[in-house]
C-alpha cells in the first residue's frame, strides 16, 4: 500500500466565497478526527485574489491543502470534474465552500466505504444553518434511495463521499446539461448502477442563504429534476412503477387504449406526463417560503 496516497481527498470548489464562510469551511475540515486526507481546492474565479490569500495562509500552516486557480471561468460542473481528476485518493468527499463538516464526518464515511466495498457513495444527514434550523434526513436503504429519486435528491450533495473507481468504471461525471442540479444527475447515474447509502447521523452543517443555487435558479432546477426523473424512469421502469405507486394520486387519459397523458398529483405539485413518462406541464406551489408560484408550460 502506498502510504503517500491519502485515504480521503476533499474536493472543494471555490467561487467568490465570503471570507467567514471559507474560514468556517476550512476550520471544520482541519478539525477532522480522520487525519489521512488532502483538501484539494480549485478556484473558478480567476480575478478573485481574496480567496487565494486566505487559502495560502492556511497552506502555510497545513501541508495537506492543495490549491489551484482556473485561468478562465469553467463553471461548476467542469470545475468539479477537474477537481475529481486532481484528487489522489480512492474516496472523494464533496465539500461546498460555504458548508461545515463536523469532526467525525470523514472518518465515519470512509469507515463505511471500507466495510461495504459494493457501495459507490455514502452521505449523511445535514442540519440547515442560516435559515430555518432543521435537520434534513435521507433514507438509508439502497432500494428506498432509488425510489426517493423520483421525489427528491436521495442524498445531501455536500455530505457525499464517492468511490472514485466506481465512477470511472461507469464513466460517471458531473454534466453541465443538468445545471443547476448536476449533483442530482450524478446521484441518479450512480444509483442506476451501484449502491448508495446514507448514515443516519448529522455530520454536515448546510449553510442556507439567499445566494444558494437552489434559490437563484429555482425554475431551471425544477425543469432539470423532472428531465432526470424521466431519464431514470426509462432506465429503471421497475423502480418507477414502484415509486409512483407510493403516495401519489394518478389519472390516465387514453386514446385507443394507449395512455396519451398521465396526471400525477403529489403533495405540493401536479405533473402532466406525455405517454406516461415525459413531463410537459407542472403546477408547483410554494417554490419559496411565503410565496405561491406556478411554472409555465414546458417541454424537455
Amino acid at each position: 500500500m502506498d502510504t503517500s496516497v491519502p485515504r480521503v481527498s476533499v474536493a472543494l470548489p471555490v467561487y467568490r466565497t465570503r471570507e467567514k464562510y471559507l474560514r468556517d469551511c476550512l476550520d471544520g475540515l482541519l478539525a477532522q478526527t480522520e487525519t489521512n486526507f488532502e483538501i484539494v481546492i480549485l478556484d473558478d474565479c480567476p480575478e478573485d485574489t481574496v480567496a487565494e490569500k486566505i487559502i495560502r495562509g492556511y497552506m502555510e500552516k497545513d501541508s495537506r491543502i492543495i490549491y489551484q486557480r482556473n485561468s478562465t471561468n469553467l463553471g461548476i460542473s467542469e470545475t468539479r470534474n477537474k477537481l475529481m481528476d486532481m484528487c489522489r485518493a480512492e474516496y472523494i468527499a464533496v465539500q461546498d465552500h460555504d458548508d461545515i463538516s463536523l469532526p467525525n464526518r470523514l472518518k465515519k464515511e470512509a469507515d463505511y466505504l471500507d466495510a461495504h466495498p459494493d457501495t459507490a457513495a455514502v452521505g449523511t444527514w445535514m442540519k440547515n444553518i442560516g435559515g430555518c434550523p432543521r435537520v434534513e434526513k435521507f433514507p438509508e436503504d439502497d432500494s428506498v434511495i432509488l425510489r426517493e429519486c423520483f421525489y427528491r435528491s436521495p442524498m445531501g450533495h455536500t455530505t457525499a463521499m464517492l468511490r472514485k473507481s466506481m465512477l470511472k468504471k461507469h464513466g460517471i461525471r458531473y454534466e453541465e446539461q443538468y445545471f443547476p442540479c448536476e449533483d442530482f444527475g450524478l446521484f441518479i447515474k450512480i444509483a442506476i448502477h451501484e449502491k448508495i447509502h446514507n448514515i443516519p447521523e448529522t455530520l454536515v452543517l448546510y449553510r442556507h442563504h439567499g445566494d444558494n443555487t437552489s434559490e437563484t435558479h429555482m425554475r431551471e432546477l425544477l425543469l432539470e429534476t423532472d428531465r432526470l426523473r424521466a431519464y431514470l424512469a426509462l432506465k429503471r421502469p421497475d423502480v418507477a412503477a414502484d415509486a409512483y405507486a407510493f403516495g401519489v394520486k394518478q389519472w390516465k387519459i387514453t386514446l385507443f387504449g394507449i395512455p396519451v397523458l398521465k396526471i400525477r398529483q403529489y403533495v405540493s405539485r401536479t405533473v402532466v406526463l406525455l405517454f406516461g413518462f415525459l413531463p410537459i406541464f407542472r403546477c408547483q406551489k410554494s417554490l419559496k417560503r411565503g410565496e405561491k408560484k406556478y411554472s409555465k408550460q414546458f417541454r424537455i
